[in-house]
């Protein structure tokens, strides 16, 4: 074999180990995570956005004509700072925060769970509408029958150390005229079925129905006469 010959091969070996070299150091696919479904998407407005939810019933018509329905407007829920990034975070002790490698939410974690909030109440108030910002009132007016909730999570930690989601929500249910209606605080620890990203979403689904589950029935003594 003549050196040209032992040189073409020994390029030719260095060139498919460079390959597979390659294929075997690619790094792994992210994984993107999406809260459960709890309900019927929002209605799309006349502007092609989401946000105004028809109710789940014919609205009730007062002796002027205008419609009665019950409304309630879900703010934006709060969350721990460090919560707030695409990727998905636990506490892996009382004073770490880590992520699952390689995870990511698939949107926004505050605006899915605002939304699925949104859906899970709306499956327990037959009647009424929700939203998340001004249920169709005119730019800069308040929605007159409006019952406004605001909440905040905090803290709100998948524990893989205890197998186990802990939140605590606080928050209030004000009137359409603003006025406190409701105090509200909430605990909550439910125990994972595995330790995964896919349990850790589930989890979250699982607390926001049962958040629903609690609040619906104060949203209703709220809310007003002829509603």
């Amino acid at each position: 074999m003549t050196p040209l010959h032992t040189a073409c091969r020994a390029a030719a070996a260095l060139s498919l180990s460079a390959l597979l070299w390659g294929c075997a150091s690619a790094p792994p696919s992210s994984t993107f995570l999406a809260l459960p479904s709890l309900g019927a998407p929002e209605a799309t407005g006349a502007d092609g956005r989401g946000g105004v939810a028809a109710p789940a019933a014919s609205p009730a018509i007062g002796a002027t004509g205008v419609a009665t329905a019950p409304v309630l407007v879900v703010r934006r829920l709060g969350l721990p700072e460090y919560l707030l990034a695409r990727r998905v975070r636990y506490r892996a002790d009382t004073t770490t925060v880590d992520d699952w490698p390689r995870t990511f939410w698939a949107e926004r974690i505050e605006v899915a769970m605002t939304r699925e909030l949104t859906a899970a109440l709306r499956q327990r108030l037959p009647g009424w509408t929700l939203c998340n910002a001004s249920c169709g009132a005119a730019a800069g007016e308040a929605e007159p029958r409006a019952q406004t909730l605001r909440l905040e999570f905090s803290p709100l930690d998948f524990r893989r150390d205890r197998h186990e989601l802990f939140t605590v929500v606080r928050g209030s249910l004000e009137a359409p005229d603003g006025t406190l209606l409701q105090r509200i605080e909430r605990r909550y620890t439910l125990p994972a079925r595995a330790d995964t990203p896919q349990a850790h979403a589930e989890l979250l689904g699982e607390l926001l129905q049962r958040l629903a589950a609690d609040l619906s029935p104060l949203v209703q003594a709220g809310a007003p006469a002829g509603g």
